[in-house]
């Protein structure tokens, strides 16, 4: 490792404290004009999970939620999962993130009692506690960001760094606009593992290898699958890399390690007494059928894909490319270290059966390791620092990806980039857009979700045009027309979809419906869903374009029949075109 001392220095004078501060301003500033905490806009979808024991545990002194028998009917939408034996309550996620709400929740709590204020378990104030939480920990760790960047490179390439994670990744999104989520709080603590494994090889300080351990188990205890960072602790050693010289290198720590491993279990400690409490067992899995197929990764997709794909929607962060050289060439065993880590944990990450992570800006598993992708990026830095005009290219290529990031950020928190079902046409039909395109829905793909769980995601590809070119439905009949399709060409389908262009001539009512229906008999109707057109998608002057959707139940027969259609009991006049079939 090329060492950069910092000699000391106020705080003022050192350019990467500067862009530490900018990050936090600007994620209050943005925080604050959003309102989400006061819209109840941060303890939504996945974060719920995450949160629910802490007000469990501190305001109803109850972590197994068998109090929620005793509240309103109402309020019990919030408290999600229970066990069938036991029937206690738990939640699906661990309580890592729990942990790293409380701090701030407890501060929160007993400044509404004080004051007055409304502290309700879903409350505002709690929204308020978890976004400033999020914001508290991206700070954190920015700050160890610089710290092990400084390592490598200089002051003003940190600042560059500092600033590029912040603005120029998902970093930004997952403090500011969804906030709560676990990859920053993870991003923090995974940097600061790595900071004190740096400092501990360096000097050799049993507390720094203590510090370590503690971290490892809260890293391990928020997302299990991060505990692959050890890798990246075990091949990066001083002497040269083969497993002899790993092993004696920590074989002759064994007695801290021992102790280490003491401070490994005490974050994770609570979580088994959770688990014995909800089930009676020590270990228990709480995703269901949810799996790995590590025979089926999916690495390309997950990487440079546009559903969620990593360099797609953090592409500055393919500087790390050129990095491994400079790292190759620099120190091996980093390179090593670096290179097969990073293989590994992606080849884990998109071996998970929703390998997009469901709804999401970008793949946000990679940004818990961020600190591990930004070591040979920064030394892509540092090198075009050297050099003029590979200087300025880099400066303006920093302008310009952080401006992107930061417009994509909002592009998707207003669905103009779509959760999960993003496709290259998408992409680029939307690239700078603030709002969507009339033909939006034809160019994403909606993840097929129970195929994915099963392993095999779109076993078959249904892409069917009914209805091309302009058509006016006849008005004196009630059902004007009508599209079937037997079961047996559909095989291995679990939902469909129609979208249509359309012109309604009399405005808008709910008198006109889209209709699709499965009949797994002759009369015989096993599923029916109906569409009203008054409740348009998107439009383009007159047009108007809108979509709905069927499950396809397990077992039908091959003669079982799914039908299109449009229903006008008061024969309104319509005009369609692009009248579509998909399954995507």
């Amino acid at each position: 490792m090329n060492e950069h001392t910092e000699t000391p220095h106020p705080f003022w004078k050192r350019p990467s404290n500067w862009a530490l501060a900018l990050f936090v301003i600007a994620s209050f500033w943005s925080l604050t004009n959003q309102r989400l905490w006061k819209d109840k806009g941060v303890i939504q979808s996945d974060v719920i999970f995450y949160y629910e024991i802490v007000p469990a545990t501190i305001l109803h002194g109850d972590p197994f939620f068998t109090f929620i028998d005793s509240i309103p009917e109402k309020d019990r939408q919030y408290w999600l999962l229970r066990d069938s034996v036991t029937h206690r309550g738990f939640s699906k996620t661990t309580i890592g993130l729990a942990i790293t709400y409380t701090p701030v929740f407890i501060i929160t709590w007993a400044a509404t009692e004080i004051l007055g204020i409304p502290n309700g378990d879903f409350d505002p104030c709690f929204h308020f506690s978890v976004a400033f939480s999020t914001v508290l920990f991206a700070w954190i760790g920015l700050w160890f960001f610089r710290r092990v960047i400084r390592r490598f490179c200089s002051e003003i390439a940190t600042t560059i760094l500092v600033l590029l994670a912040g603005f120029a990744t998902g970093y930004w999104h997952y403090t500011v606009m969804s906030p709560g989520y676990g990859h920053v709080f993870s991003a923090a603590l995974i940097a600061a593992y790595v900071w004190y494994n740096i400092r501990y090889k360096e000097q050799g300080v049993t507390r720094y290898l203590l510090q370590m351990c503690f971290l490892l188990g809260l890293i391990t205890l928020i997302r299990p699958s991060n505990l692959l960072i050890v890798l990246w602790t075990l091949l990066y050693t001083p002497d040269k890399v083969n497993l002899v010289t790993v092993f004696r290198y920590w074989w002759k720590r064994i007695l801290p390690l021992s102790v280490g491993l003491v401070m490994f279990m005490l974050p994770i400690l609570p979580q088994l007494l959770v688990w014995k409490g909800v089930s009676g067992n020590w270990l228990m899995y709480s995703y269901g059928d949810e799996k790995f197929f590590f025979d089926n990764p999916h690495l390309l997709s997950g990487l440079f894909g546009f559903r969620n794909g990593f360099f797609v929607y953090s592409p500055i962060l393919l500087l790390c490319f050129p990095g491994f050289v400079l790292l190759w060439k620099k120190d091996k065993n980093l390179f090593i270290a670096t290179i097969a880590f990073m293989f590994i944990n992606s080849y884990v990450i998109y071996s998970w059966w929703c390998w997009w992570y469901g709804g999401s800006f970008g793949s946000r598993p990679q940004l818990d390791t961020l600190i591990i992708t930004l070591i040979p990026v920064a030394l892509a830095v540092e090198w075009s620092l050297k050099r003029v005009l590979f200087k300025i290219a880099m400066i303006t290529a920093l302008v310009l990806f952080s401006v992107l990031s930061l417009f994509q950020s909002y592009q998707s928190k207003k669905g103009v980039i779509h959760w999960d079902a993003m496709t290259s046409d998408e992409y680029w039909g939307v690239f700078g857009k603030m709002n969507l395109p009339f033909d939006a829905g034809y160019r994403i793909k909606e993840p097929d979700y129970i195929g994915a769980q099963r392993g095999n995601e779109y076993p078959i590809i249904v892409d069917h045009k009914m209805i091309e070119n302009e058509f006016e439905l006849e008005t004196d009949k009630e059902f004007p027309i009508t599209f079937t399709f037997r079961a047996d060409s559909l095989t291995g389908v679990t939902k469909l979809y129609t979208l249509v262009h359309f012109k309604p001539e009399d405005g808008f009512n709910d008198r006109l419906h889209m209709v699709m229906t499965v009949e797994s008999a002759p009369g015989v109707t096993a599923v029916l869903e109906t569409h009203d057109l008054y409740s348009p998608y998107i439009s383009s002057g007159n047009w108007y374009t809108t979509k709905m959707q069927i499950a396809i139940p397990e077992g039908l027969p091959p003669t079982a029949i799914i039908k299109c259609f449009f229903w006008n009991p008061y024969k309104q006049r319509l005009k369609i075109k692009n009248y579509t079939l998909r399954n995507f």
